[in-house]
């Protein structure tokens, strides 16, 4: 096992520079959580989280994820409340597909407007230095 870890780490640093940083969107599930619990170990606090409240989440579900973050994994994390933004684009909405795609572009334009915010904030230029690893589990 601590060989796979080892490996998992390599791969990581060659994928990423040393000034690079990641932006990873979180789901709770467990394919997302593992996926930045290993980045974070190899790249600590270049990972940038977000995880989206689309107030399609079961009672509970968003505290309970942000305690596992915080508090178990220790993994810096950027909740956004989108629950309206969600609910107002849904509301009278029937067809599955319709409602896939909009749930699909609000989370890409939640992720870019992370993505320019963080941009902003370390003062980088886009694209330059940034690395973004879609994590679609």
């Amino acid at each position: 096992m601590q060989d796979v870890l080892e490996q998992e780490d390599s791969i990581i640093k060659g994928m990423v520079g040393l000034d690079d940083h990641v932006i990873c969107a979180l789901s709770g599930g467990v394919d997302s959580t593992v996926a930045a619990t290993l980045v974070h170990k190899a790249i600590g606090d270049r990972l940038h989280c977000i995880f989206v409240d689309s107030g399609l989440l079961r009672y509970k579900e968003r505290e309970r994820v942000m305690s596992t973050f915080e508090s178990d994994l220790h993994l810096p994390v950027t909740c956004v409340d989108a629950s309206d933004r969600f609910l107002s684009k849904l509301k009278g909405v029937t067809d599955p597909e319709r409602k896939r795609k909009i749930i699909r572009g609000e989370f890409i334009s939640i992720f870019d407007n992370f993505a320019v915010e963080l941009e902003h904030r370390l003062e980088r230029s886009p694209l330059s230095w940034f690395k973004e690893l879609y994590i679609l589990m």
